[in-house]
């Protein structure tokens, strides 16, 4: 994956994505903060988005982090996902890393809704909780 390639997010999304990953030294809360890094909240959105059939276009755009920050589990990840919505064709694009990005954060921009609506907005329970119950338990991961 190109090193210095950004990978954006919707900018409305940002203050709800740093909200998730806020741990620090001195904030150790994961009931609250779930994740270590935003890398890790765009790689679950994209999966959502991906397996719902969603995808949005960015508009107002925000530079999350650069392509430096995928390791090789993320990149094949994201190139497998490429390749199934192409049809199984690596002819179309599957080398082309501007283009696989582009579609992640399409995935990625339609999936988050789905994190923000199960996990922030469950005034219920703890984030870490909202999560873990969304990602255990709807069946509705791989309807078609």
């Amino acid at each position: 994956m190109n090193k210095e390639i950004n990978v954006r997010i919707n900018i409305a999304y940002l203050e709800d994505y740093d909200m998730l990953c806020e741990r620090s030294a001195r904030n150790k809360d994961i009931e609250k903060h779930p994740f270590l890094i935003a890398k890790n909240i765009f790689m679950l959105s994209v999966s959502c988005g991906f397996l719902k059939k969603e995808e949005k276009d960015l508009k107002n755009t925000h530079d999350l982090f650069k392509g430096s920050v995928f390791d090789d589990i993320d990149e094949a990840s994201l190139r497998s996902m490429f390749l199934k919505y192409n049809n199984m064709d690596p002819m179309k694009g599957f080398d082309d890393d501007n283009m696989i990005i582009k579609q992640s954060e399409k995935w990625a921009n339609a999936g988050f809704k789905y994190l923000k609506d199960y996990v922030i907005n469950d005034v219920d329970q703890e984030n870490i909780y909202s999560l873990t119950d969304w990602v255990m338990n709807d069946n509705k991961w791989f309807e078609d």
